[in-house]
């Protein structure tokens, strides 16, 4: 009579265990296939701001901002945002040539700039931009949060 209950109880965890397998393994793969729909609207959001910056539009620029990014213009300047944006410090960057993206967090890397798109609440925005990697350091970034 014990043996038949112990039987049963293994019976119960290894089923339980191959559910709990199966839900993990379903999660993982549908967080995989969010991947490259992330890395596109990284792509997106650095592409946006790369657009506004060489067009000079400001308006069009600060929306491409994260919003502690917007911030830091309008501090230094001591102007909204858009007017801001005129004097910024950063060049253009042209295409995207690599994207990484982790969670809601990416670096994409322009033909002359490096760029830190965030998926803030209101989609993906730009965090830090004119970028430049320091060896052994994290990149100093011409445009960042405050």
């Amino acid at each position: 009579m014990v043996r038949n209950r112990w039987a049963g109880a293994a019976a119960g965890l290894a089923a339980a265990l191959a559910v709990a397998v199966t839900v993990a393994v379903a999660l993982a793969l549908a967080g995989c296939g969010q991947l490259p729909e992330r890395q596109r609207a990284a792509d997106a959001a650095a592409a946006d701001f790369e657009r506004a910056l060489t067009g000079r539009q400001g308006d069009a620029l600060c929306e491409a901002l994260a919003p502690s990014t917007r911030q830091e213009p309008e501090r230094s300047a001591d102007q909204p945002c858009p007017e801001a944006a005129a004097d910024l410090k950063v060049a253009p960057g042209g295409a995207a040539v690599r994207t990484e993206v982790w969670g809601d967090q990416a670096h994409v890397v322009l033909a002359d700039d490096t760029l830190f798109p965030a998926r803030p609440r209101d989609g993906w925005k730009v965090t830090a931009a004119g970028c430049e990697p320091q060896p052994g350091q994290p990149y100093e970034c011409g445009l960042k949060a405050g």
